[in-house]
Protein backbone atom coordinates (compact mmCIF):
# COMPACT_ATOMS: atom_id res chain seq x y z
CA UNK A 1 0.00 0.00 0.00
CA UNK A 2 2.89 2.37 0.65
CA UNK A 3 3.99 1.89 -2.95
CA UNK A 4 0.64 3.16 -4.21
CA UNK A 5 0.62 6.32 -2.07
CA UNK A 6 2.99 8.57 -4.10
CA UNK A 7 0.94 8.37 -7.34
CA UNK A 8 -2.25 8.90 -5.36
CA UNK A 9 -1.02 11.91 -3.40
CA UNK A 10 0.67 13.62 -6.34
CA UNK A 11 -1.61 16.09 -8.15
CA UNK A 12 -2.53 15.02 -11.66
CA UNK A 13 -0.51 16.76 -14.35
CA UNK A 14 -2.65 18.57 -16.85
CA UNK A 15 -0.11 18.76 -19.71
CA UNK A 16 1.05 15.13 -19.79
CA UNK A 17 -1.79 12.60 -19.71
CA UNK A 18 0.56 9.60 -19.92
CA UNK A 19 2.08 10.10 -16.45
CA UNK A 20 -0.96 8.69 -14.64
CA UNK A 21 -3.26 7.36 -17.38
CA UNK A 22 -5.41 5.27 -15.02
CA UNK A 23 -7.53 6.17 -12.02
CA UNK A 24 -5.30 4.56 -9.40
CA UNK A 25 -7.34 5.78 -6.45
CA UNK A 26 -10.51 4.12 -7.69
CA UNK A 27 -8.70 0.92 -8.67
CA UNK A 28 -7.00 0.69 -5.28
CA UNK A 29 -10.33 1.20 -3.51
CA UNK A 30 -11.96 -1.51 -5.65
CA UNK A 31 -9.13 -3.95 -4.94
CA UNK A 32 -9.31 -3.32 -1.19
CA UNK A 33 -13.10 -3.67 -1.24
CA UNK A 34 -12.83 -6.98 -3.11
CA UNK A 35 -10.33 -8.31 -0.58
CA UNK A 36 -12.58 -7.20 2.29
CA UNK A 37 -15.66 -8.89 0.77
CA UNK A 38 -13.82 -12.14 0.09
CA UNK A 39 -12.35 -12.16 3.59
CA UNK A 40 -15.77 -11.58 5.15
CA UNK A 41 -17.24 -14.39 3.04
CA UNK A 42 -14.47 -16.80 4.02
CA UNK A 43 -15.14 -16.02 7.68
CA UNK A 44 -18.95 -16.03 7.50
CA UNK A 45 -19.52 -19.26 5.56
CA UNK A 46 -17.94 -21.64 8.11
CA UNK A 47 -19.63 -19.82 11.00
CA UNK A 48 -23.03 -20.09 9.32
CA UNK A 49 -22.58 -23.78 8.51
CA UNK A 50 -21.54 -24.55 12.10
CA UNK A 51 -24.57 -22.68 13.45
CA UNK A 52 -26.85 -24.58 11.08
CA UNK A 53 -25.44 -27.96 12.19
CA UNK A 54 -25.84 -27.18 15.91
CA UNK A 55 -29.51 -26.21 15.63
CA UNK A 56 -31.77 -29.17 16.58
CA UNK A 57 -34.52 -30.03 14.15
CA UNK A 58 -38.09 -30.03 15.46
Amino acid sequence: MLVALPPLLRPRPIGNATVLPLDYGRNLALALAAVAVLTAALIAVPIASRARRRRPRP
